[in-house]
């Protein structure tokens, strides 16, 4: 190991006689400020939400501060001016991978377009967050490899620091002792001369493995701009889904919070298209029709974007004569098929079975 300090005298006449104590203070894996009325909304979003519980859980094994990057991905949407921490205050995770991977959402092309419906609308910004999380989960271990280098470079950097801290209280400790000595100790200016070795070692090496990740983040950063770029695409999708569903539905369309009517309608609508199936077919659509089997309704699609349902709400059809589109609540026996399509003989062919269909109910 290198020592540049052996004697007393060598530290005496460095940059390391005025040093002070490290500060005491406790680190956060939160980038961003949030108020206790923003701590408050975030959480009664956060109740009863499983998915995104497990989602966390599961990536928290492979990234500590990966829940607090939920937390914060959150804050940047729906916050109208978000603040950050200190550096100083951030943990190593934080500050080398939460931190790097909200300033890449922020210029990505789609966060304009983001920001602009989820800006203090609570329910979009949660859902958009939440979609944005579980996106960034699945390409967690290429993140952390892209950015931090892996796992094991950002937890090695952490315990460095801290080790450099400890050597520093050390070496501080020391040299009080040796202000306050009134006679020559040759044992206490030796064990000076060591701490400040210590010191001076643990910092080359906090300096060495904080520049490999770094450069690390570097040459991947095309790499990683492209995967948060596609879960902010993502993120905004499903944030104008939520103010879609809700203008189009709700009896108050600007209300973009949580409450019982709003969750109720995205739960209905989402159930609705989870159900959609679209069927391929080769042959020429004459008529596309269904009977409801609830109601009776006979339905039909005239135009390529005509969606019509049946009067009970139980099914519905669309796609005109381009595409055969299906809806329905219950199951796929809720209706009785009635299209017609015109065979390979110029025939047609009426009420088609399912089987006969290419990519059948």
């Amino acid at each position: 190991m290198l020592k540049p300090y052996r004697t007393i005298d060598a530290v005496l006449n460095s940059p390391l006689a005025s040093i002070t104590p490290p500060a005491a203070q406790d680190t956060t894996d939160r980038v961003l400020r949030s108020t206790k009325l923003e701590d408050s909304i975030y959480a009664d979003l956060r109740n009863d939400d499983g998915s995104l519980h497990q989602i966390e859980q599961d990536a928290g094994k492979k990234l500590a501060s990966f829940p607090a990057l939920a937390r914060d991905v959150f804050q940047s949407f729906y916050s109208l001016l978000p603040r950050r921490h200190g550096e100083e205050s951030l943990s190593v995770e934080a500050r080398k991978f939460n931190a790097p991977i909200l300033d890449h959402i922020v210029q990505s092309e789609d966060f304009p377009t983001l920001k602009s419906i989820c800006e203090g609308r609570e329910l979009p910004a949660y859902e958009a967050a939440s979609e944005f999380i579980s996106q960034t989960a699945g390409e967690l271990d290429d993140l952390l490899s892209d950015l931090g280098g892996g796992k094991n470079e950002l937890n090695t950097l952490e315990k460095l620091e801290k080790s450099e801290e400890q050597a520093q209280k050390d070496l501080t400790d020391l040299l009080e002792r040796i202000q306050r000595c009134k006679e020559h100790d040759a044992q206490l200016e030796q064990s000076v001369a060591d701490a400040a070795n210590r010191l001076d070692s643990k910092r080359r090496q906090v300096e060495a493995v904080g520049k490999m990740i770094d450069t690390s983040a570097a040459q991947h950063k095309e790499d990683m701009t492209a995967i948060v770029s596609q879960a902010v695409s993502a993120a905004a999708e499903k944030a104008e889904e939520v103010q879609n569903i809700i203008g189009a539905w709700s009896d108050e369309p600007g209300k973009l919070e949580k409450n019982e009517v709003n969750t109720g309608l995205l739960d209905l609508v989402r159930f609705w298209v989870y159900h959609m199936v679209e069927v391929k077919t080769v042959r020429k659509i004459i008529k596309n029709a269904i009977q409801c089997n609830l109601c009776g309704d006979i339905i039909e699609s005239t135009d390529r974007h005509d969606f019509v349902s049946c009067k009970c709400g139980c099914c519905s059809v669309d796609g005109g004569l381009d595409y055969l589109r299906r809806g329905f609540t219950h199951s796929r026996d809720d209706f009785t098929e009635l299209c017609i399509l015109e065979d390979t003989k110029g025939e047609f062919s009426k009420g088609a079975d399912r089987k006969n269909l290419a990519g059948t109910f």
